[in-house]
């Protein structure tokens, strides 16, 4: 039996470079294959993996939106939910396909699907890189039932390491990131819609992960160092304000 990995990457070229070297070593004397799913990186990832593993399977999405090759809805399948998925790209939809078993809809898909046809919706960074925000926003109302939650992970630029990588915070992401988002965006954004905020929880790792990356945009020579007391530095900060690099927003349609 050939044993298949499929590692999803966006902008984190050297933990992927360390991660497929540790896979490679790992693989010695067993047949099996390795597939990149690359999130329309910009950090020199790609080229990497042309240069220093020509055997590694790149499926390079040019956007990022959507489920992608469908890790988070296998994990939902095996804990007993009903799923359904959107993606964009066509080889990471036939990847999560045939994982799941499972025909995974294209994003113009969405206007089609029934009303009152979803108990739990999730946008895992998602929302920011949707073009037309009131459409997305229409349709999340109509297709979730009512009592139904919306779960939205977004970047949060009023966090500390947005405060201080200015431009240089790799979250900011333009022009793949169409929209910025604080709390009371948010808040402001769904006031009028069907659904309530009932939670907001952080994403403590993102923090570390884009701290990392702003200081490779800033031409830092020891951008992993720097990037993890940075993103601890972020986390204790947020820890009294709640301003995490990254938010879960939790809502529950009862309107």
């Amino acid at each position: 039996m050939k044993l298949s990995i499929v590692i999803v990457n966006y902008n984190v070229e050297h933990f992927l470079e360390q991660c497929l070297y540790s896979v490679r070593r790992a693989l010695k004397g067993i047949e099996g294959e390795v597939f990149v799913v690359d999130n329309n990186s910009v950090d020199g990832s790609l080229k990497m993996l042309a240069e220093k593993f020509p055997e590694v399977k790149v499926i390079a999405n040019k956007d990022n939106v959507g489920c992608g090759v469908g890790d988070f809805l296998f994990y939902a399948a095996n804990r007993g939910w009903n799923i359904s998925g959107i993606e964009p790209d066509l080889d990471a939809k036939s990847v999560a396909s045939n994982k799941l078993h499972l025909k995974i809809d294209s994003p113009d898909a969405l206007p089609t699907l029934p009303d009152d046809s979803f108990d739990v919706v999730t946008m895992w960074h998602v929302l920011e890189h949707v073009r037309d925000l009131k459409s997305e926003i229409f349709h999340l109302q109509r297709i979730v039932r009512h009592g139904g939650r919306l779960i939205i992970a977004l970047p949060n630029y009023k966090s500390f390491d947005a405060m201080h990588y200015l431009d240089k915070w790799a979250a900011y992401d333009v022009p793949r990131h169409l929209y910025h988002f604080s709390k009371e965006s948010v808040a402001n954004i769904f006031n009028d819609t069907v659904f309530s905020l009932t939670d907001i929880k952080p994403l403590k790792w993102d923090s570390y992960y884009v701290s990392v990356l702003s200081e490779k945009y800033c031409g830092s020579f020891v951008p992993l160092l720097k990037g993890i007391w940075y993103g601890l530095k972020s986390n204790l900060i947020a820890s009294k304000s709640m301003q995490y690099s990254s938010l879960v927003y939790c809502f529950v349609k009862d309107k």
